[in-house]
């Protein structure tokens, strides 16, 4: 009896081994499963690295290049292509991963939107590989798009953001301005000239790293508020473009977007450090802005640049429209005046004849 016993545990163990051997190996099919899915269905697979990628959108065909190690606009080499966005697509088109095979073939056209693509994308690598990325409509369920590679049958679908990436216009593809200055911490002096009036704040340093800040416009020099004075300084070194807006703009278009006879110019000092050897170097940044855009932002332009872009109305809110007496401190700029001794001292002979 007790062998027998002995001999149903054994069998259990083995069946409950058995059943977890399976139940382990069906799980790790569906893992398989799952990372294969995520991984997505290559639709093309160069052995070359992307060289040239074409596609169209509303205002024609972009063709970018990759010559000596930089994506150029075929049209204008000088044309500053951020690189960042030119290397992203082209890392979206080699491999070129689907989320989905739809249909491997005898598809219908028409129901994928690909009877009339909304946009082709043509690809080819420094190996001599091309290929045509044929885009139809958006699943409206899932927000991807339908795909095929022209001259093939099957249909894969690829994520919104793929179609949204070969939809962008030279605008777009431009490499926005950097205002150069390093930070706060390094500015020396700031200027701004405006409707005729200057306000210059001048930032000096002691031994042990105290800041003093004096203010002056074109008729004195004051001690200004701290606060008002690190905030003016801080705006002025802080400022950052919001977009590209022309690249090589004719004398007419500097008019246009005010620029010919700038509304403001920002001048701001400060100290170059370089990081290797801690050698110093002074710069000067200027900056002009011009007229507002539909979005409330400034045309502006550097100095040492021809391209405009636009800077955000935010960000110079802390500096436009700011004056001397603006800056001083509240006790001095509201202190009222002196009655003159000869009102004193009539009003006190009336308080006294009373």
């Amino acid at each position: 009896m007790k062998n027998r016993k002995t001999a149903v545990l054994l069998g259990a163990a083995a069946l409950t081994a058995a059943l977890g051997l399976g139940y382990g190996l069906l799980t790790g099919a569906e893992q398989a499963e799952e990372s294969s899915s995520a991984a997505g269905v290559a639709a093309f697979s160069p052995t070359g690295a992307v060289s040239v990628i074409c596609y169209e959108n509303e205002g024609g065909e972009i063709a970018l290049e990759y010559l000596d190690d930089t994506w150029t606009l075929r049209r204008d080499a000088d044309f500053p292509v951020n690189q960042t966005s030119a290397e992203s697509m082209a890392n979206y088109l080699a491999p070129l991963n689907a989320t989905a095979l739809v249909t491997q073939s005898g598809a219908d056209l028409v129901a994928y939107g690909l009877d009339e693509p909304s946009n082709r994308i043509e690809v080819a690598t420094d190996a001599g590989e091309t290929c045509t990325v044929l885009v139809g409509a958006q699943n409206t369920h899932t927000g991807e798009y339908y795909i095929k590679l022209e001259g093939e049958e099957p249909v894969y679908t690829v994520s919104e953001s793929f179609a949204a990436a070969f939809t962008r216009t030279e605008r777009g593809l431009q490499q926005t301005e950097n205002w150069p200055v390093e930070s706060t911490d390094s500015v020396t002096r700031a200027t701004l000239e405006q409707g005729g009036n200057t306000l210059t704040v001048d930032v000096s340093e002691d031994a042990d790293g105290n800041k003093t800040y004096t203010a002056s416009d074109t008729a004195r020099t004051e001690t200004p508020d701290t606060a008002a004075a690190q905030a003016f300084i801080s705006s002025a070194a802080t400022l950052y473009f919001s977009s590209s807006a022309d690249f090589k703009p004719t004398d007419e278009a500097l008019a246009a977007y005010g620029l010919a006879e700038p509304s403001a110019t920002l001048t701001v000092e400060w100290t170059r450090t370089d990081d290797a050897s801690g050698a110093q170097e002074s710069v000067t940044s200027v900056l002009y802005l011009g007229a507002v855009d539909a979005n409330g932002d400034y045309y502006a332009r550097l100095a040492d640049s021809n391209a405009v872009s636009t800077l955000n109305a935010t960000a110079l809110s802390g500096v436009l429209g700011m004056t001397l007496d603006g800056m001083l401190p509240a006790e001095k700029e509201s202190a009222p005046e002196s009655a003159p001794a000869s009102e004193s001292g009539s009003a006190s002979a009336a308080s006294a004849a009373d």
